[in-house]
């Protein structure tokens, strides 16, 4: 027998799963447990809803009391009331049993089957868009071009360098493969050349003498503000013609320069005959001229100094010295006055020089003539010796050299002059009766001599 009604309330129905006075009506299929006397569930199995757990959850839901959200079945289907699984599959760009995980990084697509493009940061689980962008060189929705028209980087948003050709740079890095075209250098030839290097093949040309030693121009090498000193041209690196120095080459050497430095100007060539010093500006001085100044000059009159170039005394000589440059020796120690003239005129040098030669002649005609006449007043004193004393007594009446034996002494003067040979004079026929012996070769230029002796003139009066 079962106990009372109020009892039930108490203590429930023995078995559960069943409610009424008598325990016996079963609860509904759906429910976990009912109320032990009216039936009503008063919760229900995952997957049901209402008072006896007769509906299911609606579309969408599932699982205890229908409050979890079914995840993105394929089609929007209902997913499995209780478990919430979608028996035909997943949406695009989901995965698990109850699709509810997105894809995993760099997968897309129906049940996450498809790999996103690698150059993609990452993709639309779904679609596989590259929609978080692309890695540096590449564009497109996908990601699957690189970058072009000189572009490179992130987002192809940097600008390449000027590669060799404008070849395009690499896509992601920017690195010119092919080379820089000129006037550029580094890796991606987007540096002008420096360095005072320009031109191709990374900046390999160097620059030429440019002013203050700037930079030229990248391209052409180009000096900008001109060359410096000893150069020229627009590369400045064509050297200064000869006669030309200074920046640009535009000052002219000193025109006593063989050729001055392209540079200083200094005159490093030497200069021309005549002068001297860096520049040659000075004139041969200290009684030297000519080249490098290294010739002496003559005896200038007043020991003034000669024309540097040429050498001239420009006021003629001093005393014994002729020709142009006073270096020749005009006369002998019995020269006393200087030249009237300069040594410019050589006719007067000339007159003066025979007018000596024939007072020579003179002097040595008039000794050999006293000689000869020593001689033959001796000769005749050996004829007549007994003589001697009315010979004395005639000179010393007249006083003067008495002309004897008619005249032989002019003879015997004029047969020594106009011998040939100094040989013959050792004999000489005076007249028929005296022999003179005239004692060897040079009797008569003893016998000139003998004429400047102070004892000359009176030797033949003396006894």
């Amino acid at each position: 027998m079962w106990p009372p009604a109020s009892c039930l309330l108490y203590l429930g129905c023995p078995r559960p799963g069943y409610y009424g006075i008598d325990c016996n009506l079963p609860c509904p299929d759906n429910c976990r447990y009912c109320h032990i006397e009216t039936g009503t569930c008063q919760g229900c199995k995952p997957g049901y809803k209402g008072h006896q757990c007769e509906l299911e959850c609606d579309k969408g839901w599932y699982g205890d009391g229908c409050q979890r959200q079914c995840g993105h079945c394929i089609n929007i289907t209902q997913c499995n009331y209780v478990h919430g699984t979608c028996s035909q599959g997943c949406e695009v760009g989901y995965e698990g049993q109850t699709c509810d995980q997105e894809c995993s990084k760099n997968t897309f697509g129906r049940n996450c089957q498809n790999k996103c493009n690698r150059t993609c940061i990452t993709c639309d689980i779904v679609t596989g868009i590259c929609d978080s962008g692309c890695h540096p060189g590449w564009k497109g929705d996908y990601c699957e071009n690189a970058c072009d028209g000189s572009s490179y980087g992130a987002n192809c948003s940097l600008q390449c360098g000027k590669c060799m050709n404008n070849t395009q740079c690499h896509h992601a890095f920017g690195n010119c493969m092919g080379g820089c075209a000129s006037g550029f250098n580094s890796s991606k030839c987007d540096t002008v050349c420096d360095n005072h290097f320009y031109g191709e093949w990374k900046c390999s040309v160097p620059c030429g003498k440019c002013l203050k030693n700037e930079q030229c121009h990248h391209l052409n090498g180009t000096c900008f503000n001109g060359c410096m000193s000893g150069f020229m041209g627009s590369k400045c690196i064509e050297e200064c013609q000869d006669g030309y120095f200074g920046e640009n080459c535009i000052r002219v050497c000193p025109i006593q320069c063989h050729s001055c430095n392209k540079s200083s100007g200094i005159c490093d060539q030497g200069c021309h005959p005549g002068w001297k010093g860096t520049y040659c500006t000075e004139a041969c001085s200290n009684n030297t001229y000519g080249p490098l100044c290294s010739l002496t000059c003559g005896d200038c009159i007043d020991k003034q100094q000669c024309h540097h170039v040429t050498g001239k005394c420009p006021e003629g000589c001093a005393v014994g010295f002729q020709g142009e440059k006073c270096d020749k020796v005009q006369c002998t120690v019995q020269c006393l006055q200087p030249s009237a003239e300069p040594a410019d005129h050589p006719s007067i040098t000339y007159s003066v020089s025979a007018l000596l030669a024939v007072c020579v002649i003179v002097i040595i005609f008039l000794t050999l003539r006293l000689c000869k006449h020593e001689q033959c007043y001796k000769c005749h004193q050996h004829k007549q010796p007994k003589d001697d004393r009315s010979v004395d007594k005639a000179l010393a009446a007249t006083g003067h050299d008495v002309n004897v034996d008619d005249g032989t002494a002019y003879q015997e003067l004029n047969e020594v002059t106009n011998q040939p040979q100094r040989s013959d004079l050792g004999h000489t026929a005076v007249n028929p009766d005296t022999y003179v012996n005239v004692e060897g070769d040079n009797s008569a230029y003893q016998a000139l001599g003998e004429v400047t002796q102070p004892s000359l003139y009176d030797t033949p009066f003396q006894k």
